[in-house]
C-alpha cells in the first residue's frame, strides 16, 4: 500500500517537473510586404496561432501588397494587435495589391 502512494507521489511530481509546452510552430515559406515608403520586407517562417505586428508599419502608414508563400492561411488585420473588424484572409500562394492595408497578421 505505501509503495503504491510512493510510486503515485513520484509521477504526480514528473509531470509537474517535466516540461509540458509543445514547441512553437511556425507557417512554412515567407511573407512578403510593401511598406508605405516602398520598401520590401520579408518574414521567413512566421509564428502560427500568434499575432504578429508587421515591421514598418504604422496607424497613419500601414504595409501593403501582401504576398503568402506560406503553407498556411493567413489573416491580416488594418489595426494592431490583430483587433477590429478590418480584416482580410489571404491563402497560400495568393497576393495582393497596394489598396489592401494592414498592419498585424496571424496565420493559421
Amino acid at each position: 500500500m505505501r509503495l503504491r502512494h510512493a510510486v503515485t507521489a513520484v509521477a504526480g511530481t514528473l509531470l509537474l517537473v517535466l516540461p509540458t509546452a509543445t514547441p512553437a510552430s511556425a507557417a512554412s515559406g515567407k511573407f512578403e510586404y510593401r511598406t508605405a515608403s516602398g520598401e520590401h520586407r520579408v518574414l521567413d517562417h512566421p509564428a502560427s496561432r500568434h499575432c504578429l505586428e508587421i515591421p514598418g508599419a504604422t496607424r497613419s502608414d500601414p504595409a501593403h501588397s501582401p504576398e503568402n508563400e506560406t503553407r498556411s492561411t493567413v489573416t491580416l488585420f488594418l489595426d494592431s494587435h490583430c483587433d477590429g473588424e478590418t480584416f482580410r484572409s489571404l491563402e497560400p500562394g495568393k497576393k495582393l495589391g497596394p489598396r489592401l492595408h494592414f498592419r498585424s497578421v496571424i496565420f493559421s
